[in-house]
């Protein structure tokens, strides 16, 4: 963050005469031809998790900025230019924090409102019906060798017990296969959905279950009603649920209208 704060003095001193830099705020110093001012300050205190400081941590900052301020006046009056990488991360930062302020502006503009949640609130209760199922699944890239999996099991070779130990011991880092615990249908593919609103409890489905993850023997160990939270405890959830969702349609509108051209990879 140091080596951020110095490129961001010298570019302060080497395009004071282009414009590109608009810093309005309060000039605490001058070093040779480079301002310190008050919003640099600012920054390089949050930069150092100072935003509390005291008056003997905002000093020891300052004296820090006028050494780094003179150490860049020294760069720019011997014309020494940043370099490539140095401009690069200035140029990521600076399409950071484009990004950011775009997509703010976008969430600003479209506020998700009270009755946008109300709305989201009642169509989640609607597709969750009160239930939450405990279910066991083994998941596989390969439809056949789930077949063969689940054609073993119905051939009593072994149990779907042992085919999930089994399974489990030989993915260790797998996530989110074997038994998940208690779901609700809302936090399940649509095909895993339609099959467990058919199935009994202690029941292994009749078919593999395909969807976008790959092949699926699916087994329901339980399954129980469950009372939902009132619309004020599911409120602020679901309002970042919708602000998320908003932040991926402003993301794909601005891929799409920007015409991306990938050159190479």
């Amino acid at each position: 963050m140091k080596r951020v704060v110095l490129m961001a003095l010298c570019l302060a001193g080497c395009t004071e005469k282009s414009g590109t830099v608009n810093d309005s705020s309060e000039v605490l110093a001058v070093v040779g031809d480079i301002p310190v001012t008050a919003n640099v300050m600012d920054v390089a205190l949050k930069s150092r998790g100072l935003v509390q400081a005291g008056p003997a941590e905002k000093q020891a900052v300052f004296d820090e900025l006028i050494r780094e301020a003179a150490m860049a006046n020294q760069a720019v009056k011997s014309a020494l230019p940043l370099n490539a990488e140095q401009l690069a991360l200035l140029q990521y930062q600076q399409m950071k924090y484009q990004a950011h302020n775009a997509l703010e502006s976008y969430l600003k503009k479209n506020p998700v409102t009270d009755a946008d949640i109300a709305a989201e609130y009642e169509k989640v209760i609607k597709a969750t019906k009160g239930l939450q199922f405990h279910v066991q699944h083994l998941l596989f890239k390969d439809e056949v060798e789930a077949v063969k999996v689940l054609d073993g099991i119905n051939g009593n070779d072994y149990s779907f017990e042992q085919a999930m130990t089994s399974y489990v011991a030989a993915r260790p880092n797998v996530r989110n296969v074997g038994d998940i615990g208690w779901v609700n249908l809302q936090q399940m593919p649509e095909p895993l959905r339609l099959a467990l609103e058919q199935m009994s409890v202690g029941q292994l489905y009749p078919e593999v279950v395909l969807s976008d993850f790959g092949a699926h023997v699916l087994y329901l160990k339980d399954k129980k009603t469950v009372e939902p939270p009132s619309l004020a405890e599911a409120s602020a959830g679901i309002k970042k649920t919708l602000e998320q969702r908003l932040k991926s349609k402003f993301t794909q509108l601005a891929t799409a209208k920007a015409k991306v051209k990938v050159l190479k990879q």
